[in-house]
């Protein structure tokens, strides 16, 4: 498993609003959150929704024919999108949104949990975005990705990029990204 992480890199203040609705996300552990120890991360009278979103990490695994990418924030975010690219040949580039619903998530807005499984496919034509991939293990060494993360309003609260060369992967994505 891959791990990348940033904590505390703060790009924007984020001023969040209300709390969103949170449904129940049917996560493996029969519940909507979990409980986690916030008691670091709160802004005391002001609560967790006063904190700005920020990435704190990253993590992907390859399970049997499924890719699985987590995002993790300090703070609450909309959906991510990730952008996967091979610069070399055979060259390809896809770009995934991560569900619009969190996996985790604490109820307080301490932190949010998003994850992406992406099942892999063999032809370019059943490539679909945020359900398949060309991608396999084997490519692994020659990947470089960038995440967009949103603050709860969607505005784009930051860019990270990682892996093979992620300056390409970030000039991909069309940002200015923090390579981690």
């Amino acid at each position: 498993m891959l791990f990348f992480g940033l904590m505390g890199l703060c790009l924007q203040n984020c001023g969040v609003g209300p709390e969103p609705p949170r449904p129940d996300t049917g996560a493996w552990w029969n519940g909507d959150s979990v409980d986690w120890d916030t008691a670091w991360w709160d802004t005391q009278d002001e609560g967790c929704d006063a904190l700005d979103t920020t990435l704190d990490r990253v993590e992907q695994e390859f399970l049997d024919t499924i890719w699985r990418h987590d995002a993790y924030a300090i703070g609450w975010m909309s959906s991510p999108e990730l952008l996967i690219i091979q610069v070399t040949e055979p060259a390809w580039t896809e770009q995934h949104p991560f569900p619009a619903s969190a996996y985790q998530y604490d109820p307080s807005g301490c932190w949010d949990h998003f994850r992406l499984e992406l099942a892999y496919v063999q032809d370019t034509s059943a490539v679909v975005e945020g359900e398949t991939t060309l991608f396999t293990k084997m490519d692994a060494p020659n990947l470089s990705y960038a995440i967009m993360i949103y603050d709860i309003d969607q505005r784009a609260v930051g860019c990270w990029s990682w892996g093979d060369d992620p300056a390409s992967a970030a000039t991909a994505l069309g940002e200015t990204c923090t390579e981690i």
